[in-house]
């Protein structure tokens, strides 16, 4: 990573916040080294890779003075810059390609935190996520909609992994299921998840649950498992298989496989995208044997 010269950003902190800054700070326009850019897989896909750790907005909390924040809200807050977060949505709209894959660092889906004392209605669980931006992610989300390709969100960072609908409005989504994209979040291969920081398998197990309840959009959660995950784009449908790394074929929920120096790879399930559905669906049958070698691009007109 680069540092401009003279009065700029301050280096990110542990937490990936930034120190020194005022709340509102945000640099217009990139500035630093750019890291976002735009691959083309033929009449296949397009893979924007952004980044929204160098010029992001100062984190807030989720809560001020007994209230949701509003600060979440604010228009003037920004995760990615907002020249790069105009050249995203304008490719996600203008892209013709069956999908519109975005490599993207933390959870774009809303996410609100499981009911509890201390918790207030309508709180997002972290505003480290996209949750914290609301204005751009609600940006990002219009654009989607209004897209003719199939926007697939791919995330890392929160050390487990999700199966997301991307709805528009998540109060009405649980009866008419509108989502304008998916998001595929894969899983840590040794930093802690929910089972480390929750002290058990059965409190991991028990919080995924009350997640997915409140959050009814994440069709897919799982927080023990360590691992990576396998993602597999055709012109039909984007497939993503998970994996988990084992110890005498546990993925943790008795022992930490990632102190064994023999464990093993296991498959542990998989989520789909079909395309035009703009949701996930599954689990389904994990993917056979794959091949390296592509097929011709298909020109305007042909099948």
């Amino acid at each position: 990573m680069s540092w401009p010269a003279g009065p700029g950003p301050s280096r990110p902190t542990s937490s990936g916040c930034r120190s020194g800054l005022p709340e509102q700070y945000q640099p217009q326009p990139h500035r630093g080294r750019q890291f976002f850019r735009r691959f083309s897989f033929g009449d296949l896909a397009d893979l924007s890779v952004i980044e929204t750790r160098q010029n992001r907005s100062q984190q807030v909390p989720t809560t001020a003075n007994g209230l949701v924040n509003p600060a979440l809200a604010d228009p003037k807050r920004h995760l990615p810059e907002p020249d790069q977060l105009a050249w995203l949505t304008a490719g996600v709209e203008k892209s013709r390609k069956c999908w519109h894959l975005i490599g993207n660092q933390t959870v774009f889906a809303k996410v609100y935190a499981v009911p509890r004392t201390g918790v207030l209605p309508g709180q997002v669980f972290n505003a480290d996520q996209w949750d914290g931006y609301q204005a751009d992610q609600a940006t990002l989300l219009a654009a989607m909609g209004r897209a003719t390709t199939n926007p697939v969100v791919l995330t890392g960072d929160i050390h487990s992994s999700w199966a997301n609908d991307l709805p528009r409005d998540t109060t009405t989504y649980p009866v008419d299921r509108n989502s304008v994209g998916v998001e595929f979040v894969c899983p840590s291969v040794t930093s802690n998840g929910f089972k480390e920081a929750l002290g058990s398998a059965a409190a991991a197990q028990g919080a995924t649950a009350a997640f997915q309840t409140v959050n009814p959009w994440v069709r897919f959660l799982e927080g023990i498992g360590h691992g990576f995950a396998v993602l597999d784009v055709t012109p039909e449908r984007v497939q993503t298989d998970y994996f988990s790394i084992r110890s005498n074929g546990d993925k943790g929920l008795a022992v930490d496989p990632r102190l064994d120096p023999n464990a093993t790879v296991g498959y542990e399930t998989s989520y789909v995208s079909l395309k035009g559905s703009r949701r996930v669906t599954g689990p389904v049958a994990q993917l056979g044997a794959r091949r390296d070698d592509p097929r011709p691009a298909r020109r305007p007109g042909q099948g």
